[in-house]
């Protein structure tokens, strides 16, 4: 996990399982994740990532692109 602002977290893609970069936006009442990832596990494990920097778990989702980037 990298911070990218004072509210704004984000991982590192990985090219090597086709991840694409997640985040969480920290507001003053509620926490949006930006995108789900490529699958369960990928999403548990940015919850884990959370957990140990002592990030909230988002309230909110956004998902930017449901289809995978390769046709």
């Amino acid at each position: 996990m990298r911070k990218l602002a004072e509210n704004i977290w984000s991982t590192e893609p990985v090219a090597d399982t086709d991840r694409p970069v997640l985040a969480i936006i920290q507001g003053a009442a509620r926490a949006l994740m930006v995108d789900g990832g490529n699958s369960p596990n990928h999403a548990l494990e940015f919850l884990r990532k959370l957990q140990i920097q002592g990030l909230p778990e988002p309230d909110y989702i956004a998902i930017t692109h449901s289809l995978g980037d390769n046709p």
